[in-house]
Formats: structure tokens, sequence, C-alpha cells
């Protein structure tokens, strides 16, 4: 039989040292806090960020409480109220936490770190009246989400049995969010829609593909878009169709979801872009900006039919982003290569390359340059730069006698040259190549290589 566990006493209490205390909610909001405040100090995305989740948990953390008394005493008891805050900047934060879309874009649009007290100065009347709401405003992260309803199609009439059935949307990965921190109820009511005249359930079907804090990123630089009215270029001022190149991008967004293409994207406060362009790599355009999207949209269609289109052909990494940053920059395709005709007389032994003789990607003969290069001296030439390239990349410490071998083909190879010059401008050419593509790569691409016969 198992023994009894013993229990100590010490007087008339049960000793409990080994019974561990669970922290509660408020014990993890205070440390949400602590950290928020920390993090907010650590550059100019960071402020913008944190500040945001500092004032959605202070004031969610203050309408726990029934009286502001009670909840700085709970600020005291934690150790709150020793930060770099002061009451005012408090005060206006918990105010302007009820309001999180308002101050991300206020955020945004500061062109330095003001404080919580100031912002809200600024723009007091954004964020509506002082008094504190009635109901507490849940945290986002702590509702209970109830998976999606599809709602139950009516039966068609006549006249509807004629129109071409429409696919139904994809169903929404993430649950919508309103002006504060509680869920979307009426999608028709929501600003952007207003601004841009949007259908409700194609701003459900694209905001719900993404996070929450991307739903506010990507509704705020929209609005703010569309509410562009200039722009200034080479000293001139020029009107901008702001609210209509918001309309297109927001289409593009649409047509993407609608494909399934929507990309996977994390819950950070930032736009990605291939939420208007899912087939362009995320290297190609992780710099732009929704204003560089508005002045391009006539070339963004073709920028992600051409991505697609390399992508499905297996088209090197290297070779697309040539090919994208020609159409961003020119709006047209990029014309191919046209090979020029090099005259050779009869007897010149390169008569026999019936190809194109390339290295990673570039021509290497028929070029005017190599004309004098004896066929033999243009194959030694391209197997040696192949072979050392090759080698060096994964070279590992070779043996004494395995040195030798390496250095000794190579002389041979060298000595059995018609031309030491001929050899070395072919090896320079390829060297050339190699580095075009790969200088800023961490490992090395090689494809779309041909050579002027097979090696030796």
């Amino acid at each position: 039989m198992r023994a009894q566990p013993s229990l100590t006493f010490k007087g008339s209490h049960l000793m409990t040292d080994n019974i561990v205390a669970m922290p509660t909610p408020m014990n993890v909001r205070a440390d949400r806090i602590r950290e928020a405040s920390r993090k907010r100090t650590e550059g100019r995305e960071a402020w913008i960020e944190w500040t945001v989740k500092l004032a959605i948990e202070l004031a969610a953390a203050c309408n726990t409480f029934s009286s502001d008394r009670a909840f700085n005493i709970w600020l005291a008891e934690n150790d709150l109220g020793k930060d770099n805050l002061t009451e005012n900047d408090r005060a206006a934060l918990i105010q302007m936490g009820r309001h999180p879309d308002q101050l991300y874009e206020e955020l945004c649009e500061c062109d330095r770190e003001l404080a919580p007290v100031t912002i809200w100065r600024k723009a007091q009347t954004r964020f509506g009246q002082l008094s504190k709401p009635n109901d507490p405003t849940p945290q986002a992260a702590e509702i209970n989400i109830p998976p999606p309803t599809t709602p139950t199609p009516s039966t068609p009439t006549c006249a509807e049995n004629k129109q071409p059935v429409q696919p139904p949307l994809p169903t929404p990965r993430h649950a919508l969010v309103g002006s504060g921190n509680d869920l979307l109820q009426d999608v028709s009511k929501t600003d952007l829609v207003k601004l841009l005249d949007l259908a409700p359930e194609h701003y459900a079907a694209v905001l719900g593909a993404y996070p929450v804090n991307r739903q506010r990123k990507l509704k705020a630089e929209l609005a703010k878009l569309a509410k562009r009215e200039f722009t200034r270029e080479r000293g001139k001022t020029y009107r901008f169709p702001g609210r209509k190149s918001a309309r297109e991008l927001f289409g593009m967004a649409f047509e993407a979801v609608k494909a399934g293409k929507a990309p996977v994207l994390t819950n950070s406060f930032a736009i990605d872009v291939r939420v208007f362009l899912p087939d362009v790599p995320e290297a190609f355009c992780r710099t732009f900006t929704l204003p560089q999207l508005a002045q391009r949209l006539d070339r963004l269609a073709l920028l992600n039919a051409k991505a697609a289109e390399l992508k499905a052909v297996g088209t090197s990494a290297f070779d697309i982003h040539a090919e994208l940053s020609h159409i961003w920059e020119t709006g047209a395709v990029r014309p191919p290569r046209v090979v020029k005709t090099v005259e050779l007389p009869p007897e010149d032994s390169k008569n026999r390359i019936k190809h194109t003789v390339k290295y990673c990607g570039e021509v290497i003969w028929p070029h005017d340059s190599l004309k004098y290069v004896t066929y033999q001296d243009l194959n030694m030439g391209w197997h040696i730069a192949d072979h050392w390239l090759k080698r060096l990349e994964v070279a590992t410490p070779l043996k004494p006698n395995e040195l030798l071998v390496e250095i000794m083909h190579l002389i041979q190879d060298l000595r059995a040259a018609s031309s030491l010059t001929g050899v070395t401008d072919v090896m320079t050419m390829c060297v050339s190549a190699y580095a075009k593509r790969n200088q800023r790569r961490d490992k090395a691409e090689l494809s779309d290589g041909m050579p002027p016969g097979r090696p030796r």
C-alpha cells in the first residue's frame, strides 16, 4: 500500500511552501504593460507598434475597475506608476487605446516621437469624448471567435438563373476588428467602405485574409492614400488621384484573395505589397510603398503576370529580378537578347560550334572580342573557369598528392593552349558572368550555362 504523505504543521497553519502560485489575468496584463513600456523606446518602428499595444493594454486594464482610485491602487501594487509616463500621458494613452486604429494613424503621421499627451491634444476630436465607456472593452486577443458560418443561399429566381454562378469567396482566416478592440459587427458602416465605396463582402474577404495588426495597417495606408490630393515631383505640384488609386489597389487585393493567392503574413504592424502582387517575390517588393504602387498602377498587372510566368518555367531568382526591374522602370517586357552574327573565315575552328556558348546566363560566344580565339582555347578557358569556380566554392583541405594532381592538370591545360591570352580572356568573361549573378548571394547559382564542347 502506498504510504500517505505526511503533513507538517507549524502552530495552527498548514505549510504550503510547495504550492506554486499561478499568474492571474491581471498579472499577465501587468507584464504586457511593462514589456510595451520598455520596447517602445527601441526606435521609431518599435515606438509606433508598442505605443499602440501599451495604449490597448492600459485601456483594457482601466476598464476592469469600477473607479479610477481602484485602478491607481492596482498600478501602485504592480509598480506600474514608476515608469517613464506622467499621469497625463497615461490618461491620454487610456483614452486613445479605445481607438487603436486612429491612434496608429496619428503615430504614423508624427515626424518624431511625441509624448502621448501631446498627441492627444493635437487630435483630441479624432478620438471622441473623454468619458469612459460603460461597457468594458475586451482585448481582441482574449475574445473567443466563433467559427465563421456560411449563409444559406436563397432559392434563385428565373432571372437569377440566367446569370452565371459566381464562386463563393474564400472563408476569412481571421476575425475582423472595428475601430476599437471589439469585433466588427456591421461592415457597411466602416470608414474605409464609405470612403472607397466598397462592397461590404469584398471588404470582409480582403481584410479577413490577414491578421489583426495587418488589417489595421492596410486600412490606415489605404485611407491615407485615398485622402491624398497632391504630389510633388521635380519641384512642381500635381493633383494626385488618391481615391481612385486606392480603389484600384483594393480591387487588386480582392482579386488575389478571390484567386486563393493571399500571402500568409505574420501579425505585425507593416504593409506587405504582396497583398496586391501575390506572385511577385518578397525580396523584390520589400521596399515598395502604396504611393509608389499608385504612381505605377498601369505596370502592376504586367508585373504580377510576368512574375507568375517566370516562376512557372523555373527561371532563376536573378533573372526574375532583372526582368521585373525592367518592367517596373519602363512598363514593358525586356526585349529578347539579340546575338550578333560574327563573321569567321571558313577555316576557323569555331565554325563547328552550332549553339550559343553561355555561362551563368551571359553569352560568351559568339562575341566580337573572342574572334581571334581558337576553338580549343575557347573550350579550355570555359571548362577551367567552371571547374575552379565550383571547386573553390566547396573547397576542403586536400592531401598533398591530391593538390599536386589538381595543379598538374592545370599546368597541362595551359601548356596545351595555343594562346594563353585567349584562354585567360575566355576565363575572364566567365568569371565576370559569375560575379554579375552571384556576388551578393550566399550560395552560387550556376544555371543557364552551355560549354563550347564536352570536357576533355
